[in-house]
């Protein structure tokens, strides 16, 4: 019995370990701007890579009136990365819209672009803003 129970313990160990590795975390930010943070999850399945999500936080876009941080801005799919390491995700809701380019470079750091777009609440007030094109990079 108790040998039973161990074998049980260890193969529900080894299903979560494995379980675990298939997705993993890239953590980093926004080139020049220290407050700011980026967070890319990547899968691997069926022997492919896929980007689930892709996570900034805190980053400076430019309104009509002035320039504010926006909180968060998440993109969550299921987008293969080529075979390159290349990949790009859009994500719209409503008028508001965030675009990602991005490169996975070797085992452990990736890199590219981001930019939201659209109305924005600033100070009580909608208002159209633009982060531009921002560089990220991140690593795990």
């Amino acid at each position: 019995m108790k040998r039973t129970l161990v074998i049980g313990a260890l193969a529900a160990l080894l299903v979560a370990t494995t379980a675990f590795a298939a997705t993993q975390t890239y953590r980093g930010g926004i080139k020049g701007d220290k407050k700011s943070s980026v967070a890319l999850k990547v899968k691997r399945s069926d022997g492919a890579r896929k980007v689930r999500s892709f996570v900034a936080k805190d980053f400076v876009i430019s309104c009509r009136t002035t320039d504010a941080r926006l909180e968060s801005a998440t993109i969550t799919a299921l987008v293969r990365v080529d075979d390159r390491g290349r990949f790009k995700i859009t994500g719209a809701s409503g008028q508001q819209e965030l675009k990602v380019t991005g490169k996975l470079i070797g085992k452990r750091r990736a890199k590219g672009t981001v930019r939201y777009s659209g109305p924005t609440e600033v100070d009580g007030t909608s208002e159209n803003c633009d982060s531009g094109r921002l560089d990220w990079r991140a690593s795990r």
